[in-house]
């Protein structure tokens, strides 16, 4: 159902149209929020590898657009959130274990946030990169009160990423679904630095401004989740 909010962007019929326009006093009163349509095929898309121009371009855009949100200018939240709704909500899914109506009302709190607290971006990091950590603790926030995933003492172990593997290049002739399903078996710490590095395509050093962990600590997941894939892989005849 699509919520009105004053001055705020709605999502409808596949475009922002005007909210309305009932005074600011409406919003504090009803506590109305806007609602965000979340994409269809999130679950399956990919940012794909970006050439470092588009990168710099998009996130130019994506700084252009985040002052003019500080503004007020709800327009501009809809650019942000057209150029990112697939990938973040495919991360935001796969984070919330698959489960569509709760990863819907992460995006709805997420998007709030960057409309609410724009002017706290600080600029030292990609736009992206802000907009994926609020993702993930709000995502978190309410996955807290689940049971949390169980610790495997061999985690503690630290591994280091030495690069593609024999294994690597097994797993990548892997069926693009068989993968998706396999990466989903593993521990949501595994599965969201395996989602970003692998299907959003980010580096090291975002992937830990995102996550709020060391890039050592991110590498050693990568390298556990490329072990505890093949494993699942063998178990499961795929190679």
């Amino acid at each position: 159902m699509t919520v009105l909010c004053p001055e705020r962007p709605v999502w409808s019929g596949g475009r922002f149209g005007r909210a309305g326009k009932t005074g600011p006093v409406a919003r504090d009163r009803t506590g109305a929020q806007p609602r965000w349509a979340a994409p269809r095929d999130a679950a399956l898309a990919s940012a794909g590898a970006v050439a470092t121009g588009a990168v710099t371009s998009r996130d130019a855009l994506d700084r252009v657009d985040l002052t003019a949100i500080v503004d007020g200018d709800r327009l501009a939240l809809g650019r942000l959130y057209d150029r990112h709704r697939d990938s973040m909500f495919g991360f935001i899914l796969r984070t919330t274990g698959w489960d569509r109506g709760l990863a819907e009302e992460v995006l709805q709190d997420t998007l709030m946030a960057v409309w609410q607290h724009a002017g706290s971006f600080g600029g030292q990091s990609q736009v992206r990169t802000w907009m994926y950590s609020i993702a993930r603790r709000k995502a978190l926030s309410r996955l807290r009160t689940r049971r949390p995933d169980p610790v495997d003492p061999e985690s503690a172990r630290p591994l280091v990423d030495d690069g593609p593997s024999p294994d690597d290049e097994a797993l990548a002739r892997l069926d693009t679904h068989a993968l998706s399903r396999l990466i989903d078996r593993l521990p949501e710490a595994m599965r969201s630095v395996l989602v970003l590095a692998f299907i959003d395509d980010l580096p090291y050093h975002e992937i830990s401004e995102i996550m709020d962990i060391p890039t050592g600590t991110i590498k050693s997941r990568v390298s556990r989740a490329r072990v505890a894939l093949t494993e699942l892989a063998t178990e499961a005849g795929l190679r």
